[in-house]
């Protein structure tokens, strides 16, 4: 890319005139903080000023005059930002352990929700129902509930109540989300054959019921809405028998027999065992009494809730399609792979220098014997400058070569250059 150079001569007189109509937007945030957080300006104690757009004078006096008092720039202007994120990703990340502080964040813009028919087409669509579900200012993260009676599929759509108060280029859609109830002829056909049996026992409150959808949606701790579950809730009828009431067991302790010495209980069992003799007939024989057959139990109805997850389909929501980050995960993948290999190639080449320059070094001391001075000055020679091939002709991988600009690369060789393989000769004279 070539550079271009700049020169460009204003005064603050012809800057602040530029800056003019963007003041009006600056003004009416800052009243509108203050309304938001039902606060006056009296009541402010001091106006703390950080970014790096806050330097420009005429800013400065226009926010001063928005709140009636003057700035504070006690704080690094330029770190503060990034020195509170880094602490807010401290305290949410599972590797980091610091103080915790509290913070309390907010979802500045109203999001409304609308509910009806299936239709892609949202321009022509005439929804059941909208309401609004999170208000402006609302704290996150957030959780909210609904419910419907439905049989049927049904979209809701989620956005933004006051469109015109976004930035320039939002989107005034969140999302669109289809809902699949699961249509169940069988199972209405049960309940209402429930009910019919409840009320012939005489139980005329049990009556069938359209199964209840539960929509769970959460407005997450970076303020973004998404749709975390969706339940069928049911209620059945279960015909269940009647459980007896206990009898209570009388207290017969007033009845019973005072305590007796061992002679008085003796004198007791010899006149039962001579009543039993004397009590003996032909009666006695006679069979015992059949106990009658048990009676069936009574049934009674009981209501059952039963939840069911029911499946859904997020369209036309903000962010990456799965398509997309797929694609873009390989891509960051090949990006990897280069670099590992640009460091690879970097490491090895600081080997082979380290290599050459050891081997130099023994050429004049432990491996003086083995070397004439013709062949000590080629290996110097060619240490300095290869002659053939390239460093990492060795390799296997033709991409790691250090030398781009290599035209006689053969991979098919496989064989070292000329420096690399002297120094290996030399080296195994050594060892011999």
């Amino acid at each position: 890319m070539e550079d271009t150079d700049v020169h460009c001569e204003l005064t603050k007189d012809q800057f602040d005139n530029i800056l003019e109509h963007l003041l009006p937007r600056l003004t009416a945030t800052c009243r509108s903080a203050l309304e938001a957080s039902a606060t006056t300006a009296d009541e402010i104690s001091s106006v703390e000023c950080i970014g790096g757009g806050i330097r420009i004078p005429r800013l400065q006096t226009a926010i001063s005059e928005a709140f009636g008092r003057p700035l504070s720039f006690t704080l690094n202007g330029d770190e503060s930002v990034a020195r509170g994120c880094a602490l807010q990703c401290a305290m949410l990340s599972p590797n980091f352990r610091v103080r915790e502080f509290q913070v309390h964040d907010i979802s500045p813009y109203e999001i409304q929700v609308a509910w009806g028919p299936v239709q892609p087409d949202l321009a022509s669509w005439q929804p059941e129902e909208k309401s609004v579900l999170y208000k402006a200012n609302n704290s996150i993260p957030s959780i909210k509930m609904i419910s419907f009676q439905k049989q049927e599929p049904f979209q809701f759509v989620l956005g933004y109540a006051h469109p015109q108060l976004l930035p320039p280029g939002t989107p005034e859609l969140i999302g669109r989300w289809v809902v699949n109830v699961p249509a169940d002829a069988a199972a209405q056909a049960a309940r209402e054959a429930q009910a019919a049996a409840a009320q012939a026992q005489g139980d005329d409150s049990v009556t069938p019921k359209a199964p209840k959808i539960k929509v769970q949606i959460q407005l997450d701790i970076h303020g973004c809405v998404q749709m975390r579950s969706a339940r069928l809730v049911e209620e059945r009828i279960q015909m269940v028998p009647v459980t007896p009431p206990k009898k209570e067991q009388m207290d017969t302790s007033a009845d019973k027999p005072a305590a007796t010495t061992p002679k008085d209980a003796d004198n007791t069992s010899q006149d039962a065992e001579m009543a039993a003799a004397d009590a003996e007939t032909p009666a006695a024989a006679a069979a015992e009494p059949q106990e009658p057959p048990p009676a069936e139990p009574q049934m009674k109805p009981k209501k059952k809730t039963i939840k069911t997850d029911i499946p859904f389909q997020g369209f036309s929501v903000a962010g990456l399609s799965e398509d997309d980050i797929k694609r873009f995960a390989e891509v960051e993948t090949q990006f990897q792979q280069k670099d590992r290999e640009v460091v690879e190639t970097a490491e090895m080449k600081n080997a082979l220098e380290a290599y050459v320059y050891d081997m130099r070094n023994k050429m004049n001391n432990e491996l003086a014997e083995f070397l004439t001075q013709r062949s000590k000055s080629r290996l110097v020679r060619n240490s300095t400058k290869p002659k053939t091939g390239c460093m990492m002709k060795a390799s296997t991988n033709p991409s790691l070569c250090m030398q781009n600009d290599c035209k006689r690369f053969e991979p098919q060789a496989n064989q070292p250059c000329d420096v690399v393989g002297n120094l290996r000769i030399a080296s195994q004279q050594l060892r011999v």
